[in-house]
């Protein structure tokens, strides 16, 4: 079961970079409304969204409460991925 799901993600690790590049970077920067992200904004959360629960999973085995807290907001907003350049994204 686990060959199955790493296997699973190494895959889709190799066929959603080509996925995202399909999709024009205008419609990649769109925000759907403008209090909604972009989908360029949705994949700069996920990969810190990666971070922070990889925080937890080391974490939780040796403390007793552990709090990692996530601004998402403001951290998508601080780390201003509207304006990055899309390729670094998507090969992060």
């Amino acid at each position: 079961m686990q060959k199955q799901i790493a296997d699973r993600i190494y895959y889709l690790c190799d066929l959603l970079p080509g996925k995202f590049r399909q999709i024009s970077v205008a419609d990649f920067q769109t925000r759907p409304q403008p209090d909604k992200w972009s989908r360029q904004e949705i994949l700069g959360h996920l990969i810190e969204l990666a971070a922070n629960n990889h925080q937890r999973f080391v974490r939780a085995p040796i403390e007793d409460t552990p709090s990692i807290f996530y601004h998402q907001d403001e951290w998508v907003n601080i780390q201003a991925y509207q304006k990055e350049n899309r390729g670094i994204l998507i090969v992060f």
